[in-house]
């Protein structure tokens, strides 16, 4: 099997039915009101008519593998594009890496989008 496309989105209470639903999170039943709190984590504008073939705990191993490896590839890929400016800066080496360099901010700011472009923030 293979995991729903993506990109996916995060609906917080009370699910839309405009996409397919991936997975729900409970945050939990107020003390106050006696409401229950849920996010919904859904596909971006795809309707599950678009979907193909894919289950629940492809999409879950997904979910968690991502998370789980989130910090590390993040940490490496800034180690990278760090080592990329350098290079590129400096012209050094034989190999054109300005779109791998490109490549990593991207990925880099579409995981930390409160930064902003080009740098530590």
């Amino acid at each position: 099997m293979t995991h729903t496309k993506t990109p996916w989105k995060l609906e917080v209470g009370k699910y839309s039915g405009n996409n397919w639903m991936v997975g729900s999170i409970y945050f939990g039943r107020s003390r106050e009101n006696d409401k229950e709190y849920w996010a919904h984590i859904t596909t971006d504008g795809v309707h599950a008519s678009e979907m193909g073939c894919s289950d629940a705990k492809t999409d879950a191993e997904l979910w968690v593998t991502a998370c789980n490896s989130h910090d590390a590839l993040f940490e490496a890929a800034k180690a990278a594009l760090k080592e990329l400016e350098y290079i590129n800066k400096h012209g050094l080496g034989d190999l054109d890496t300005h779109e791998v360099e490109a490549q990593l901010r991207a990925a880099i700011a579409q995981a930390e989008p409160d930064k902003a472009e080009g740098g530590e923030g």
